[in-house]
């Protein structure tokens, strides 16, 4: 109770202040008015940035294509995966590696206007990885609805360069991992998986990769 009303008693001090300060020079109180509008200006743009941070870092990625609303949801917050394990695996143990090596994101459809949407997922290589691509191989499952089952999509590979850019805006020099097309609105699980070969040779290194979607909507 007493920092409150000390609190109120410096308010009524300031305001008092100010009020004696402008009244007694015109020219003061029109400088002070202009650092009140800069002061907020500032404040106003502090406070963009900090929305458009926020938006970039968020682990929801929106896309609005022509009547339909598709975002990608990373369970790590991030849409980057590293190679963490250097040991050189037989791809069926790659495949049913832990829980705790694989990535999962969800793709969530929300069809409005639109009658269908086409979401492409892509790998983008990420420029600090320096293993060379024929040792690592890939892996992506997707949940099948009805068993609760994560199914293969693709069998195990190594990043494969598109050559040039696809209709739904994936650009050239992605890796294409799955293109779908969705007539309902709904989600979609994936489960990626990454490992060292066989035949690697390699023991220490980054492999890292940034899993992106493009979509559009008819």
């Amino acid at each position: 109770m007493n920092n409150e009303k000390n609190n109120e008693t410096e308010t009524e001090v300031v305001v008092e202040y100010v009020t004696e300060y402008v009244d007694g020079s015109s020219n003061l109180s029109i400088k002070f008015w202009i650092v009140v509008i800069l002061l907020c200006a500032f404040l106003a743009l502090c406070l963009i940035n900090a929305k458009q941070r926020y938006s970039s870092n968020n682990n929801l990625t929106p896309k609005e294509e022509l009547g339909a609303n598709v975002t990608i949801n990373y369970d790590q917050n991030t849409n980057k995966f590293s190679i963490t394990d250097y040991t050189h695996t037989k791809d069926y143990l790659g495949k049913s590696s832990q829980i705790d090596k694989c990535f999962d994101f969800t793709v969530d459809v929300h069809l409005k206007q639109a009658k269908i949407v086409i979401y492409e997922l892509s790998l983008k290589k990420d420029s600090t990885s320096n293993i060379n691509d024929n040792e690592v191989h890939i892996y992506l499952e997707k949940k099948n609805p009805l068993s609760g089952v994560y199914e293969p999509v693709f069998e195990p590979t190594s990043f494969k360069l598109n050559q040039e850019e696809t209709s739904t805006g994936t650009p050239k020099g992605y890796m294409i991992l799955n293109n779908t097309n969705v007539t309902e609105t709904g989600k979609d699980y994936y489960r990626l998986r990454m490992w060292l070969t066989e035949s690697s040779t390699t023991n220490f290194g980054n492999y890292t990769v940034e899993v992106q979607m493009n979509a559009k909507a008819e």
